[in-house]
């Protein structure tokens, strides 16, 4: 069907005819027969048209081979059918050639004076090469943003943005020569090496690396002032000994930056690495199901505050022996045994040690003999046993040791004089 919609089409391929010249009918007569074949070809964008042709070449190429099955059939027709093939072969051929030019060009439509060998030469050796409308023009220098490139005594050429560049000369030779030295021209001009370059640049990455090289800078520098402050909450150090510690490590020629430096700053980040080391501990402990126990007392701060210190007692990692670590220090709104038994419920739950834990793994709870604590009805120890019916309810012995030397300097009572003598001492020593 494609060799019978060329040979109705003299404009194509009979170079006796003016309208072969004339490139608009040219282009007109492909597209009516490439619309005939496929009805949706308008609407198709331009890599799909291109494709579209290149199947359509395939598809007469393997009528050409089934032709020649009949040839070898029909050796009474031989002659006849050798005279079809070379007409088809010769229309084929101009379709060939109309086909390459349109995948090789922007449009399909290439300089006059150049010919399917120079276009596919020229787009291979300079890939910034476009074809448009018989003209030509630059990819890159399209493409580039002309305002990061204004630059003294460079100029970006508005012809080669736009494609406009056309041949020049009485002849194919004058005009393939100028379009050549066009072409070179541009190629070395400051502006075209400039955009090269740039992109070259921008392939590498540079950006990224650098933020990434910055980035691994501060890392570092993070580390240092986080070894500092590790080590002056390891050696229980006041806050206040950061800035001098970071003095001393610039005098011995360290790098240490210029954040994270203050007294303030220390604190928060010891906050944050304590933070972390407890939660690291207590996935451990979650995580293999291990056996704790609850020790809780009540302080009172400078200020009045009342605040809850929370213990456990367990196995840490490897160790084999139960270990007492410090859990946290809230802040009670009262002292109520409710108030305390919620506050150390919803602590708890914060770092995994939710119910169904505390249900399989709690063993005991330790207090003071404060009524709000170990109280017999309503005691915190007494609302945990409730939920937790296997849990053991201890007096801790600090405590019980406490009250009975209390309770012995009591009816001692020349013990009084001793004990009145000290308290005078370090009143006066305190002031």
């Amino acid at each position: 069907m494609l060799i019978s919609l060329v040979e109705a089409r003299p404009a194509l391929w009979d170079k006796t005819l003016d309208s072969y010249k004339d490139k608009t009918s040219k282009e007109s007569a492909w597209r009516e027969i490439c619309t005939i074949l496929n009805e949706d070809f308008q609407a198709l964008d331009q890599k799909e048209r291109q494709n579209f042709v290149i199947l359509a070449c395939l598809n007469n190429t393997l009528y050409f081979l089934m032709m020649k099955e009949l040839e070898k059939l029909n050796n009474d027709e031989i002659e006849s059918v050798q005279t079809e093939e070379e007409k088809n072969l010769t229309l084929f051929n101009q379709l060939e050639q109309e086909t390459l030019l349109n995948c090789l060009s922007h449009n399909g439509i290439p300089p006059d004076c150049w010919d399917r060998n120079q276009v596919k030469y020229f787009t291979d050796e300079y890939n910034w090469l476009y074809i448009h409308s018989n003209k030509l023009g630059c990819k890159i220098c399209k493409k580039a943003n002309l305002n990061l490139i204004k630059i003294q005594g460079m100029h970006v050429s508005k012809d080669w943005c736009d494609g406009n560049i056309t041949a020049v000369g009485d002849d194919i030779s004058k005009q393939q020569t100028s379009l050549r030295k066009k072409i070179l021209k541009h190629k070395n001009t400051q502006v075209h090496l400039k955009i090269e370059q740039m992109i070259d640049q921008s392939m590498l990455e540079v950006i990224p690396n650098h933020l990434q090289n910055l980035s691994i800078i501060d890392n570092a520098l993070t580390e240092k002032i986080f070894r500092t402050a590790y080590f002056i909450a390891k050696n229980q150090r006041p806050y206040t000994d950061m800035p001098k510690l970071v003095d001393l490590h610039v005098n011995n020629g360290l790098e240490m930056g210029r954040i994270l430096q203050t007294d303030k700053a220390c604190s928060n980040i010891v906050d944050h690495i304590c933070s972390e080391m407890r939660k690291k501990i207590f996935k451990d402990i979650v995580d293999n199901r291990r056996k704790l126990c609850i020790t809780v007392y009540e302080s009172t701060t400078i200020s009045n505050k009342t605040m809850l210190v929370i213990c456990l007692r367990a196995a840490i990692a490897h160790e084999e022996d139960m270990i007492t670590l410090f859990f946290d220090i809230i802040e009670l709104q009262n002292t109520s045994a409710s108030t305390i038994y919620a506050a150390i419920i919803d602590d708890l739950s914060k770092y995994g040690i939710n119910h169904e834990y505390l249900k399989n793994n709690l063993d005991g709870f330790f207090s003071d003999g404060a009524s709000n604590m170990l109280g017999r009805v309503s005691g915190v120890g007494v609302k945990l046993q409730n939920v937790y019916p296997n849990i053991i309810l201890w007096h801790c012995c600090n405590h019980r040791l406490e009250l009975a030397v209390s309770d012995t300097l009591k009816e001692v009572h020349g013990t009084n004089h001793f004990q009145s003598f000290i308290e005078k001492l370090y009143v006066l020593y305190h002031q």
